[in-house]
This record gives C-alpha cells, sequence and structure tokens, in this order.
C-alpha cells in the first residue's frame, strides 16, 4: 500500500493520524493564545496589530513583545497560494501519469486547485499589499503550514483512491455552493481592494458582518467537509477535513473578532454586530 511506503518519511506515523494532530495542535494553540493576553499580539496582523495594546506588566508579556520584533510583510500572504498551488498541481501529474479512478477526492482535487488558481490571482493582481504593514513570522509560518496539511490531506484521499464517483445532485448542489461562494469572495476582496485606506467595507455580506470574505472561507471548507461525506466508505482523510474547517473557523473568527473592534474603534458611527458569521459570531 502506498501509505504504509510514506511511513519512513512519517517517523513509522501514520501519515494521515499526523495530519489530524497538526490541524487540532494548531486549532488549541491559536484559541490558548486568544485567552491568555500575553501571546493575543502574535495573531494579530496588518492593520489590527497597529490598535493599542494593554498588555500585562511581566517577564512573559515582556518575552512576548520582543518576539513580535520578528516581522515579515503582510505581502508574504501571497506565497500561501503560490505554496498551496504547487502541491495541488504537483496531485494533478499524479493524476494525470496515473489515472486513478475518479472519486469524491477528484472532485475535492478540482475545487481545491481552484480556490488556490484563484486565490493567488488575487493576491498578484488584486490585492493592494502596504509595504509598511507587518505580520509575525508565526503566523506566516502557521499558514503555510495549514495549506501543507490541507493538501496533503488532499493528496493522502486521492491515493486511498475510494470508490468510484456515483454522481447524484447532492455533489451538483454542493459544487454549485462552493463556485457561488467562491465567486462572493472574489467580488468581496475587489470591493475590498477599491476602499480608501481603513475606510469601512459596504458591500453585501459587509453589511452583515465584519470580515465577509472570511464568511466565504468558512463556507467554501464547510462545503469541502460535505462533499467528502457524500459517498462511503468514510475514511480517515474525510474527517481531517473536519480538522481542516476547525481550523479555519478558529483562526478567521479571532482575525475577524479583532477586525471589527478596529472599526469600532476607528469609526464612531460602525454598527454592524456580528464579525464573521452573520446572526451567529
Amino acid at each position: 500500500m502506498i501509505l504504509d511506503d510514506l511511513k519512513p518519511f512519517t517517523l513509522g506515523y501514520d501519515p494521515r493520524l499526523l495530519v489530524s494532530a497538526t490541524f487540532v495542535a494548531v486549532s488549541i494553540a491559536i484559541v490558548l493564545m486568544q485567552i491568555f493576553p500575553q501571546f493575543r499580539l502574535l495573531l494579530k496582523y496588518g492593520k489590527t496589530a497597529q490598535q493599542k495594546q494593554v498588555t500585562p506588566d511581566t517577564p512573559l508579556a515582556k518575552f512576548v513583545e520582543k518576539v513580535l520584533t520578528l516581522q515579515v510583510p503582510k505581502s508574504w500572504f501571497a506565497h500561501y497560494y503560490v505554496f498551496y498551488l504547487i502541491l495541488q498541481w504537483s496531485q494533478g501529474a499524479y493524476i494525470w501519469l496515473q489515472n486513478p479512478t475518479v472519486s469524491k477526492y477528484t472532485v475535492i482535487w478540482a475545487l481545491l486547485t481552484l480556490q488556490a488558481t484563484r486565490r493567488m490571482i488575487e493576491s498578484y493582481t488584486l490585492t493592494k499589499w502596504s509595504s509598511k504593514l507587518k505580520m509575525h513570522y508565526t503566523h506566516y509560518m502557521a499558514g503555510l503550514l495549514y495549506y501543507l496539511g490541507v493538501s496533503t490531506n488532499c493528496f493522502l484521499g486521492l491515493l486511498e483512491g475510494g470508490d468510484p464517483i456515483e454522481w447524484s445532485w447532492k455533489y451538483h448542489l454542493l459544487i454549485t455552493i462552493f463556485i457561488a461562494f467562491s465567486v462572493d469572495q472574489f467580488k468581496n476582496h475587489q470591493h475590498l481592494a477599491s476602499l480608501v485606506k481603513y475606510s469601512v467595507p459596504t458591500f453585501n455580506f459587509f453589511k452583515l458582518v465584519a470580515c465577509a470574505h472570511y464568511f466565504d472561507e468558512v463556507i467554501i471548507y464547510l462545503v469541502v467537509i460535505f462533499i467528502s461525506f457524500v459517498q462511503e466508505p468514510y475514511t480517515i482523510p474525510d474527517w481531517n477535513f473536519i480538522g481542516t474547517w476547525v481550523f479555519v473557523i478558529t483562526n478567521l473568527s479571532v482575525s475577524a473578532h479583532g477586525t471589527r473592534l478596529y472599526y469600532k474603534e476607528k469609526f464612531d458611527n460602525y454598527d454592524v454586530k456580528y464579525a464573521i458569521i452573520p446572526y451567529i459570531l
């Protein structure tokens, strides 16, 4: 079995379980950083990093402040999608050469590759990166680790193969939802790029949540979960996609909360009640 051939590279552990452990560990780390004020600054980047901070006068807090000087340009976000796309198209070569059974994982690969391609193009043609904005290097590394995990999990699903796909209305509906929210996310990014620096976004779902583009991301990866469970058998990569979504909603909820607080602090008439999910969060 091909998966067994990978174990020498993962210290004998099942690579699928290592992906599971990575998503759980990083999600827990984000929650802990948000809970403890000494580490909260590590989660901020861009405009939210410029907010006034009140931190405890403790040795640990001072240590974190010094660590915060290790920053990279926010424009390095674009590296995520270059990396992601390279990983996805490498799997495309596997699909082309090995001609595996067309399964639900083939559909997931195609959708994730579409997402990676669009985000990379947006990052270099649409997003306006300020040379002054930074992010902490741990945030940068966590992003690379996340996309490595997502893409690796997709590839592990392809290696397992699964049963031939049985097309049904469920697949068509979920693919339609995925594309609809991808288009909406693109339009939201267009809107953000058109704004005067740090003005309030008002397009579409931005009237309900501070970060409508993050809401799109949450739905996009939720759809991936549903696709992975449309058809049996269910395998470890299917459950790992739940871990992917947990990371997405954990990480983006923290960022969206910070963005909403920034808008409320910066603009007196800002009255959007929710950070990322309409009427919920």
